[in-house]
């Protein structure tokens, strides 16, 4: 009779992990469609139309325009932004502890000596970009959202010119910063939308010779893509905005004292 307790316990319990794991997938899933369609609008204002309009004010007028959709209402930022972006983060940090769960099962360790002995899962080359770019994403939003709020109490003044201006005062790390920002997220985001559709490579189901094929032709096209994005990206941020060079007048200033506030960096300002 016990046995048959704790078969019937076991039964109940594995369709609720089941459940589990696709809630959390689903949501590591749309809320990467959420972020998205907001980061192709911060895209465009901040990189595509620089690019198009060759000027920095030029390109600042349509960032005017399109700003007071996400930041004139109060929950609007954190709906579009921060809440899709920390779901994603946290269900693709639980689906990977769940792996790790399975795993140390599998194996069969029960003990703090044999966890040890066992493999964390192999950690995806689209899964370590995610990773990196969170510090980047972090300070990125801190420079140009937070510090500003902390300092004025608000980041309505803060604009393309406001990054031209970071750049100017510290080439080095602007120009690193903002490179790696760009290569992280577009490598991260062309091939997790890939995995999204069913085209990974790693998804290709035929063998042998002509699914090695496949998924060598599948790397290179997604490879192509992302640089693709990438120097688009960066030919807008880096070629236009970026060099846009010092703000001058009261502006200037209040760019200088909002820099100077940056912990560590701010020091060399």
């Amino acid at each position: 009779m016990a046995h048959l307790i704790t078969v019937s316990l076991e039964l109940r319990v594995v369709p609720t992990k089941l459940l589990t794991q696709s809630a959390v997938r689903r949501a590591q899933r749309y809320s990467s469609f959420v972020f998205t369609v907001y980061a192709a609008f911060h895209i465009t204002n901040t990189s595509i139309l620089p690019l198009v309009t060759r000027s920095v004010p030029e390109a600042s007028k349509y960032l005017l325009l399109t700003r007071p959709y996400y930041q004139s209402w109060p929950l609007a930022e954190p709906f579009i932004v921060i809440l899709p972006l920390a779901v994603h983060i946290v269900s693709g940090t639980l689906l990977r502890l769940d792996r790790r769960r399975l795993a140390l099962q599998r194996a069969g360790a029960e003990s703090r000596s044999d966890r040890r002995t066992v493999a964390w899962p192999k950690l995806s080359g689209t899964s370590a970009l995610g990773y990196l770019a969170i510090p980047l994403v972090i300070g990125h939003a801190s420079l140009t959202r937070i510090l500003p709020w902390w300092v004025e109490g608000g980041s309505s003044g803060v604009g393309l010119d406001f990054v031209g201006h970071g750049v100017a005062l510290q080439r080095v790390f602007g120009y690193a910063g903002y490179a790696a920002l760009v290569a992280t997220i577009g490598w991260h985001t062309i091939f997790g939308w890939s995995k999204w559709l069913g085209l990974a490579p790693e998804q290709v189901t035929n063998l042998g010779r002509e699914g090695k094929l496949a998924s060598r032709r599948r790397w290179w096209v997604i490879n192509c893509l992302s640089a693709a994005t990438v120097v688009i990206w960066m030919a807008g941020g880096i070629g236009v905005v970026a060099r846009n060079g010092k703000v001058g007048g009261w502006i200037g200033k209040t760019y200088d004292e909002l820099y100077s506030r940056v912990p560590i960096l701010g020091r060399l300002v």
